[in-house]
């Protein structure tokens, strides 16, 4: 019997080093190099509904806290969160504490850059520090990113900062929009959803297991764009 199992495993073993491509088996992928990569499964959300704070604190949904990166910026106000404008910064960002690292799932935000045209504000994934990550979002000027009216997928690799793929999309003031990235680093594969379709879909080969989070931007130095109902999940 012992023979038996050795000989089926061993014919099992083959098969999948023969094939050519990645073969997923839930959260574990078994790529072309033979080696198992596996990311932590994650499910969490944030209404943002609390107290004006210039703290996040913790998620309403799941286990994490917010951690802030790149610059200590942002704060919770009127139900939403923000870049605040007294701290004279550009950028705030903000990724999951502990950190995860996912391979495969979507984040999603409802995003607007309120009334102002120098706003923006974009999802992170596959954040490993603040010299690599990606990021995808809406701008509407030509300050911002990619320009006006724009739908933006961006990755920041070794410190620098390049487009990955953009796309026209109208961008209205005091508007707010469902934003959704799917990405799984296995395949490189990475989509962006504007409430509800599609408008950009890629590949990359820096795309990496990271965590996820948010970010807001203002080009002034003010008030950044707001983020609200996040949630990821994989």
């Amino acid at each position: 019997m012992m023979k038996i199992m050795s000989i089926m495993l061993a014919m099992i073993m083959t098969c999948s080093y023969c094939n050519a491509g990645a073969v997923d088996f839930g959260r574990y992928v078994l790529a072309r190099n033979n080696v198992a990569s596996s990311g932590d499964s994650i499910s969490a959300s944030d209404d943002f509904n609390r107290a004006d704070s210039d703290t996040l604190g913790s998620l309403s949904g799941g286990t994490y806290t917010w951690n802030e990166v790149i610059e200590t910026s942002l704060e919770v106000k009127d139900n939403n969160v923000r870049k605040d404008d007294d701290s004279g910064a550009v950028w705030g960002a903000a990724v999951l504490s502990p950190a995860v690292d996912v391979y495969s799932g979507y984040v999603q935000a409802e995003q607007s850059r309120g009334d102002s045209s120098t706003r923006s504000c974009a999802l992170i994934f596959g954040y490993v520090d603040t010299d690599n990550y990606f990021y995808a979002g809406l701008s509407d000027n030509a300050v911002v990113w990619a320009g006006a009216n724009k739908i933006n997928l961006r990755k920041v690799v070794g410190g620098v900062d390049s487009e990955v793929t953009s796309g026209d999309y109208s961008v209205s003031s005091s508007t707010w929009y469902t934003i959704k990235v799917t990405f799984n680093t296995s395949t490189n594969a990475i989509s962006v959803d504007v409430e509800g379709t599609e408008q950009l879909s890629t590949t990359d080969s820096d795309l990496t297991n990271g965590n996820v989070g948010f970010l807001s931007q203002q080009a002034d130095q003010l008030v950044g764009g707001y983020t609200d109902d996040w949630s990821a999940v994989s």
